[in-house]
């Protein structure tokens, strides 16, 4: 993040700007826009842009706290490992890590199959203390 900060063009004194889309008179409090300047976003256009950006997308009852869940979901889905996420999230409690990491349908499934699958760590473990029995 801070390379691509450092190399944006050093137009406006702010980090966070946008491209002007069209040309607009000056209103109160506020200097006349020219099309294709930068300028720096302002929080009611920022919601607005983001507002039609979550109706664009389809989505509904949106709270940035959600992206924590589900990158605690992802990380745990994809490592199993539940302290890495704990981490991650600055937990001190793992108790309310798990409460993040939520578990699907999907991924009980998979973890059963796994678990009858002839090649899951515990079958082959099996059959290897049934062969070391018979020699």
């Amino acid at each position: 993040m801070v390379a691509i900060i450092a190399n944006r063009p050093k137009v406006a004194p702010q980090v966070f700007t946008y491209d002007c889309r069209r040309t607009a008179p000056p209103r109160a409090g506020r200097p006349k826009r020219i099309k294709g300047q930068r300028y720096p976003f302002s929080k009611q256009g920022w919601m607005r842009d983001w507002r039609r950006a979550l109706t664009n997308a389809g989505i509904e009852d949106f709270r940035f706290h959600d992206l924590r869940h589900t990158a605690a979901t992802r990380v745990v889905r994809s490592s199993g490992n539940l302290k890495a996420a704990q981490r991650m999230l600055g937990h001190t409690d793992i108790a309310t890590t798990a409460r993040y990491a939520h578990v699907i349908e999907d991924d009980l499934r998979r973890i059963m199959d796994a678990a009858h699958s002839p090649n899951s760590p515990r079958q082959v473990n099996e059959a290897t203390d049934e062969n070391r029995r018979k020699a």
